[in-house]
């Protein structure tokens, strides 16, 4: 007898198995014909299937077993198949366009003519595979081991290299304009001819590289090494190379016009016919022979160029060496928050604020507007983990002193945190001694609240201004539109540390190349700021 009771089996829940891929293959007729789009086959065994020409896309194929699997044409395109097998599969013409190949092995794999446009190939396993003609597109390819890879041919247009091994490959003649490059290795890479204009290569390993006659304008190298590297005849024209190390480079009829290399190291550079007009030397170590041969022509801080000779080359390369107590030779930023006792929901708002702040100023400084944008809507913190702010020293008494290790960009994200923090921190301590003036001034209610109003609107205005100075800071010359954009983003980060100083005193440190001494620090007033070169 029937009661109308339906029991779920959890069929449509569980993932498909092989049985059941081959059930409805015998349905349709053909892999050409089959349909799985968006099914769940997590973890299945379709190793050394025949899928060829399938409707895939959207399926959730993580952990699947698609080892020597016929993919030829498949489509997969937003499929997520992170962490699984495809080695030594035929994926001849598939399309996997933002398809999530986090974790996943390709070794082996034919990836003729493939299309992986946005697609998510972080710490995929590609060794020995073929790239050369595959779309990469916008793809994320970080941290992965691209040094027996073949990218001839290949489009990597937007593409996200950070953190990538390509030492010793062969990218000669290849265009990577705006690419992000940033932390990869490319020691005894031969990019010789290659298109890098507006490329992010800053913290990039480019030692013994060969970059002959390679465009590199307009790209950041802040603190990359390209330590006995061959530029010679290389563009890098309006180009950031501060903190970049190039002793023993090759430079000669190299365009550096308008670069910026303060703070480089070019000890013992061979600069002979190379173009540094407008160029800004202030603070970098350079022979006293190149010295010379540049004072007849427009450098800028060339007076303020420090001489440094073959023997003391390697003591720029490494640093100094930690002092005692703890400083090193990295960027910091130290907070004290002397509010007694201290509420932890107020700590935890004041790092995550902290965190946001130098996360948007990270994206910005490193030309990823596209992903600036999605962490505005989305706080996702895989971004938050790619800009690595990391406390460094955390005290357990009160006042509380965190200290900040921001290494990444010692010129634009640390001076930009600088400005906004400055600035935020001395408005609210001004309107804070105003509030004081006028405690004794009995003013009505209408008045206090036009008062309020008033400062509301004059704040949102003075927040707009300072997030336009640090666009300026992190990445000058951008176009209005997308500086209009990125200052948006930053307003509502500035506003919240504003609410924030209202409630606490914060006093701000930020140094680079050593810490600000204890004794110091300890007569910073509150909302200013020391920094030392």
């Amino acid at each position: 007898m029937s009661i109308g009771i339906q029991t779920d089996t959890g069929r449509k829940d569980r993932p498909l198995t092989r049985a059941d891929v081959e059930r409805r293959l015998q349905e349709v007729g053909s892999s050409g014909q089959l349909k799985l789009i968006n099914e769940n086959l997590e973890g299945v065994d379709l190793s050394r299937f025949n899928l060829s020409g399938a409707d895939l896309h959207g399926a959730n194929l993580r952990e699947a077993d698609l080892h020597g699997a016929n993919l030829r044409g498949i489509y997969l395109s937003g499929a997520n198949l992170s962490r699984s097998d495809l080695s030594d599969a035929n994926l001849g013409g598939a399309i996997l366009s933002s398809a999530n190949l986090n974790e996943a092995d390709l070794s082996g794999t034919n990836l003729e003519g493939v299309i992986l446009s946005k697609a998510n190939l972080t710490s995929a396993n590609l060794d020995g595979t073929n790239l050369s003609g595959v779309d990469l597109s916008n793809a994320i390819l970080s941290g992965i081991d691209l040094r027996r890879t073949n990218l001839s041919g290949t489009f990597l247009g937007g593409a996200n290299l950070s953190k990538t091994d390509l030492s010793g490959t062969n990218l000669s003649g290849v265009n990577l304009s705006g690419i992000d490059l940033s932390r990869a290795n490319l020691s005894h890479a031969n990019l010789s001819r290659a298109v890098l204009n507006g490329s992010i290569l800053s913290g990039a390993n480019m030692s013994g590289a060969i970059l002959h006659e390679t465009q590199l304008s307009r790209s950041l190298l802040s603190g990359a090494d390209l330590r006995e590297a061959d530029l010679r005849g290389a563009d890098l024209s309006k180009s950031n190379l501060s903190w970049a190390t190039l002793s023993e480079a090759n430079l000669s009829d190299a365009n550096l016009a308008d670069a910026i290399l303060s703070e480089a190291n070019l000890s013992d550079a061979n600069l002979r016919g190379a173009n540094l007009r407008g160029a800004n030397l202030r603070g970098a170590h350079i022979s006293e022979y190149e010295k010379d041969l540049l004072r007849s022509i427009n450098v800028e801080g060339l007076d303020e160029a420090r001489v440094k000779s073959k023997s003391e080359s390697k003591t720029i390369e490494q640093g100094p060496k930690p002092k005692s107590g703890g400083s090193d030779s990295s960027s910091t930023l130290r907070i004290r928050i002397t509010e007694e006792p201290l509420i932890a929901r107020n700590l935890a708002t004041i790092i995550a604020t902290l965190v946001e702040l130098h996360t948007k100023s990270w994206l910005i400084q490193q030309g990823r507007f596209k992903d600036f944008g999605e962490y505005v809507q989305t706080k996702d913190p895989r971004f938050e983990e790619e800009a690595n702010l990391l406390i460094e020293e955390l005290t357990y008494n009160s006042p509380i002193e965190i200290k900040f290790n921001v290494d990444l960009d010692p010129r634009s994200v640390v001076e930009a945190m600088k400005i906004g923090l400055d600035a935020i921190l001395q408005r609210q301590h001004r309107l804070k001694a105003a509030e004081l003036v006028n405690l004794d001034k009995e003013l009505d209610v209408k008045k206090k609240a036009l008062e309020l109003e008033k400062k509301h609107i004059e704040m949102i205005q003075y927040v707009f201004e300072v997030a336009s100075q640090m666009v300026d800071m992190l990445r000058p010359g951008v176009d209005a539109i997308t500086k209009a954009t990125l200052v948006k983003g930053l307003v509502p980060t500035l506003l919240q540390l504003a609410n924030i100083s209202t409630e606490l005193e914060i006093i701000l440190s930020v140094t680079q190349g050593k810490m600000v001494p204890e004794e110091e620090a300890q007569h910073i007033p509150s909302g200013s700021t020391a920094f030392l070169p």
